[in-house]
């Protein structure tokens, strides 16, 4: 999901009391060190 719009609307698809656990693992997984790293690879080989 690439826009803020997208991952909210399906979060909302998730059961309520799991909510804030989904929300903790997506911000870590987008904001995670490697991820970042791979993101800059890909942009200097376009």
């Amino acid at each position: 999901m690439r826009t803020k719009e997208e991952r909210n609307a399906a979060l909302l698809e998730v059961p309520e009391h799991l909510r804030e656990l989904t929300k903790r693992h997506c911000l870590n997984a987008w904001n995670h060190p490697a991820r970042l790293k791979r993101m800059e690879s890909q942009q200097t080989n376009e």
